[in-house]
């Protein structure tokens, strides 16, 4: 009782306020560290994989991009079997090891779609050796794949679970105790499965236990095995040249030298009818033999370098052949029907299907490509995680195919969706001037205008044309830039026009006329036509809101008007400040309007009358594209001055000015957290939140008119004189994580 009476009391000692204001301080300090050294590993990582992907080394620019997927968007690089090494991630003394995850996501467009671009096609890893695989067989039922590797292993893969059986280890004394293993295959019956090396021998196993029945002595390093089509005959190719043997009995039938030049043989097929025997025995040539007689019936002249593969058409039409490039024989008369070079370096490995209607191969380049038979034209092509594949095979049913690549066993579809269009070539006819080639406010569709007279619709999610329409007798379209030149054109002629929009709808296309007039086409013909004067001169501009109710027009007069669409009445009008409009847009949500002109003069209005401050100019010159941060907060103008200008809303505040090495089109994406700027020959993107560039892409050197965000923001479209062009991310863009107000 007493020790509870006079227990001494618990005393908490608590840090002066001052200390934990500098604990806390250091590490705000300390995360912006962080996060600094992250944004910058990430631009630079960015521009990087983009420049190994053009060069086709999708593995290690996936590498660059896996560096920066957290825990929030998971890691699908682990499920899929990826390669890509443990990345440090920055860190501090006095945070902890996993800092990064307190920072912001810094990934954006760029990254999706990069990770897009790069995206692997296989259907995922059916299995994996610690050695390099070199032979790779399938079963007869398509249940079962059978690889080899360096390290002497044989291992049974289960296809349908995707996942191993049993596997056996061969052993040579002599050896470092292994047998190194190149080259397996089955009996077109399974129930033979015959494994060369390099110890001499050809093991052969039962196809259902894996228990050896016998061996032949071939006396040399093993590379390729082939069974002929009825199973009785097996021939092999390696060190010392080719040689065929009978399996029930052991005995050789046949051998033939490796030429002098040739390291060993690597290329062998049995054609479909077992009466021919191809192979590859010198660097010049593919000799075929007769199986009846073992004699050579004749040889096909190749180029002077290694063919690493030879395959029959399952018919027995064509003979396919590769070294640096690859070349098809008509088996009929042995002629040359197809050549082609489709990889950096020689292609390593190749099959028919087995419906003979495709023949894929594969090379140094990570990519395989399918071209069809009937005029060997490409019909496919597919990316993975693979240096080089060594070994390609068709299940039999011809759903799939595997492939080894290094230490890795891939299962990929046989039939892919041809990916959607990303360009589309505008015809010849099509009017040169830039306000004629338009873009609705959602990007989804493009307004196209042509010196016959007739404009057209496009879809620019499909490609496809939605509509085509002619303008009324006499009337037409400005054939160059030069529309102040007929400024004073008679009001009484029919229109002449310079300028068009096109709502995100579909249902109606503006079209400003050079003596000022405007005309209003129904393009389902829901409403009627109208033709209004609007503006003294010419309509230089005109601008349908996001949500198609009105429409806004700026002349070269400096006045910008605003209608409503349904009736054409004029329900605001700007005397306007800016000297001959060029640039008219809404903002995202349609209550301001920007305007700016030839003399680099800028209009910031809202159509109920409210004004910015006056006195936006941007140094003289021509503000040709504006753009609009998604929350009002940012005013985005390029020009001809070779500079981007940020104002800050609605203060009308001068934030900073971006170079440029010729004039760009701007984009922002709808999260606000990427400004695009098309230039001829790259994309550049920044990141809003301090302009800093975080990548770069290369574009056809073409000159833009318009560059533009469809909304979720995961396509990004362009528009020039020559064609629209479009680059898509396909991976899911994430919620914005910040808006362009956080600094």
């Amino acid at each position: 009782m007493l020790k509870l009476l006079f227990r001494p009391p618990l005393v908490v000692l608590i840090g002066s306020p001052l200390a934990a204001f500098r604990i806390n301080s250091a590490r705000k300090a300390a995360i912006a560290g962080v996060f600094a050294a992250r944004r910058a590993q990430y631009a630079s990582d960015m521009n990087l994989a983009h420049q190994t992907a053009q060069d086709g080394d999708f593995f290690r620019a996936r590498q660059l991009l896996e560096r920066h997927q957290g825990q929030e968007s998971g890691d699908r690089s682990r499920e899929s079997g990826s390669r890509s090494p443990v990345v440090q991630r920055h860190s501090s003394p006095i945070l902890p090891s996993d800092s990064w995850l307190l920072t912001p996501d810094v990934r954006g467009w760029e990254w999706h779609y990069l990770e897009g671009q790069t995206r692997r096609d296989d259907l995922g890893l059916l299995g994996q050796h610690t050695n390099f695989v070199f032979g790779l067989a399938i079963s007869p039922d398509g249940q079962r794949v059978v690889s080899v590797d360096f390290g002497g292993l044989l291992s049974v893969w289960d296809l349908a679970i995707r996942t191993q059986i049993t596997n056996r280890q061969f052993s040579a004394a002599g050896f470092a105790d292994n047998d190194q293993l190149f080259a397996v295959t089955f009996s077109p019956d399974g129930r033979r499965l015959a494994v060369g090396g390099v110890n001499g021998k050809i093991y052969l196993l039962d196809g259902a236990t894996l228990e050896e029945t016998g061996f032949l002595p071939a006396g040399m390093r093993v590379s390729s095995l082939a069974f002929s089509p009825s199973g009785e005959q097996l021939a092999a190719a390696g060190t010392q040249g080719l040689q065929v043997w009978n399996v029930a009995n052991h005995r050789k039938l046949a051998e033939f030298p490796l030429n002098h030049d040739m390291f060993e043989t690597l290329g062998l097929a049995f054609s479909p009818d077992g009466r021919v025997l191809a192979s590859s025995q010198d660097r010049q040539s593919v000799r075929l033999y007769d199986t009846a007689s073992w004699r050579e019936i004749r040889v096909l002249e190749h180029s002077k370098a290694m063919k690493r593969c030879l395959a029959f058409s399952p018919d027995g039409r064509w003979l396919a052949t590769s070294s640096t490039n690859l070349k098809v024989w008509n088996a009929a008369d042995w002629s040359l029907a197809a050549t082609w070079t489709s990889h950096t370096s020689w292609t390593s490995a190749l099959a028919f299907s087995p419906d003979g209607n495709t023949l894929a191969h594969a090379g140094l380049d990570q990519e395989i490509h399918f071209r069809n038979t009937t005029d060997w034209t490409e019909q496919a092509s597919f990316k993975g995680d693979v240096s080089y594949v060594e070994a390609l095979r068709f299940t039999p049913d011809g759903s799939s195919f595997i492939t080894a690549s290094e230490r890795s066993l891939l299962v990929w579809p046989a039939r892919k969706t041809p990916p959607p269009p990303t360009s589309l070539a505008l015809p010849a006819d099509v009017s040169p001037y830039w306000r004629l080639i338009t873009l609705s406010p959602d990007a989804r569709s493009a307004v196209i205008g042509r010196t016959n007279s007739t404009f057209e619709v496009w879809d620019l999610e499909t490609f496809k044309l939605v509509s085509h329409h002619s303008l009324a007798p006499g009337e037409g379209f400005v054939r160059n830039s030069q529309a102040d030149m007929i400024s004073d054109r008679d009001s009484a002629l029919p229109p002449f026009y310079c300028s068009m929009a096109i709502d995100s709808a579909r249902r109606w296309v503006a079209l400003g006329d050079v003596s000022g007039r405007l005309a209003l086409r129904s393009l389902d013909g829901s409403a009627s036509n109208r033709l209004v004067r609007a503006h003294r001169g010419v309509v230089a501009m005109t601008a349908f809101s996001p949500d198609g109710s009105q429409l806004a027009t700026a002349g070269w007069d400096g006045e910008v008007q605003v209608r409503d669409v349904r009736t054409g009445e004029l329900v605001a009008r700007h005397p306007g400040r800016v000297n001959a409009v060029i640039s008219l847009v809404f903002s995202p949500d349609g209550t301001w309007l920007a305007a700016g002109g030839w003399d680099g003069g800028l209009l910031v209005w809202k159509p109920d009358g409210t004004n910015l401050p006056p006195g936006l100019k941007a140094g003289g010159a021509a503000l040709r594209w504006l753009g609009f941060a998604p929350d009002n907060s940012r005013l985005y103008a390029s020009g001809h001055d070779k500079r981007v200008h940020v104002w800050r809303l609605p203060e009308a505040r001068l934030e900073r000015e971006i170079p440029v090495r010729h004039h760009a089109n701007l984009a922002l994406s709808p999260d606000g957290g990427r400004l695009v700027l098309a230039q001829p020959q790259q994309i550049r993107i920044l990141e809003t939140r301090d302009c800093q560039d975080v990548a770069t892409l290369s574009v056809p050197n073409e000159e833009g008119h318009f560059t533009a965000f469809q909304p979720g923001g995961a396509t990004l479209i362009r528009v020039s004189s020559e064609s629209i062009r479009v680059w898509r991310a396909d991976s899911a863009i994430p919620e914005a994580r910040f808006n362009s107000n956080q600094k």
